[in-house]
């Protein structure tokens, strides 16, 4: 079953899509992450998603951003950029665009990595980049359902597989990008998220 609604202002914003149009595309996606990111009260309170933001603070824009927010420290952090194009749109060119989104975030908000998310019409696909190796990597976690989040290209989230995103999102809520040199944070799943990364990086190659 599809993860967009059959009936409602989110199927409406989707059926805008099939005119081809770049702004329609982006207006879904941006109402679509907007509902998937927020579920309650808690999440209504720390993730926002924005557009025509910038990564590094230049004239660059990027189509939407996934930001979280910390309330003890009254600070915003980057979780996903999207590069949205219209239906006949090139993958090519949001990929590139999505990396140098993420290269140029990492680099400002120093970061271990960032997720993003290239989407052509209402078809997806989600990448990880991190600072060490500074390009796109398929995202492929184990998801909370234990189903291996593997598709081998673009995947239609009006579909039966758009369920993987849905999965992928909640599995960025779990992993939140962190810093190089963090605070520690004040949740205790944040916490012990952070000792393992910093442990992997101190094993020898």
């Amino acid at each position: 079953m599809s993860v967009v609604p059959q009936t409602g202002i989110v199927r409406k914003y989707c059926e805008l899509v099939s005119e081809n149009i770049e702004y329609g595309a982006s207006a879904f996606w941006q109402v679509w992450l907007q509902r998937e990111f927020v579920q309650n009260d808690y999440e209504r309170e720390t993730y926002a998603v924005t557009s025509e933001m910038s990564p590094d603070g230049s004239l660059r824009r990027v189509d939407h951003v996934v930001k979280r927010y910390e309330p003890n420290h009254h600070n915003l952090s980057s979780m996903v950029w999207n590069e949205c194009k219209r239906p006949k749109g090139s993958a090519r060119a949001a990929e590139d665009q999505a990396l140098d989104a993420a290269i140029r975030c990492i680099d400002r908000e120093k970061l271990i990595y960032i997720y993003t998310l290239t989407t052509v019409g209402t078809t997806f696909r989600v990448w990880e980049v991190t600072r060490r190796d500074r390009k796109p990597r398929p995202f492929t976690p184990e998801t909370t359902t234990g189903t291996p989040f593997t598709p081998s290209g673009f995947v239609d989230v009006d579909s039966g597989l758009g369920y993987s995103l849905r999965d992928a999102i909640q599995y960025m809520k779990e992993k939140v990008p962190l810093g190089e040199a963090p605070i520690v944070p004040s949740q205790p799943h944040l916490l012990q998220q952070m000792v393992r990364v910093l442990r992997r990086r101190r094993r020898p190659e």
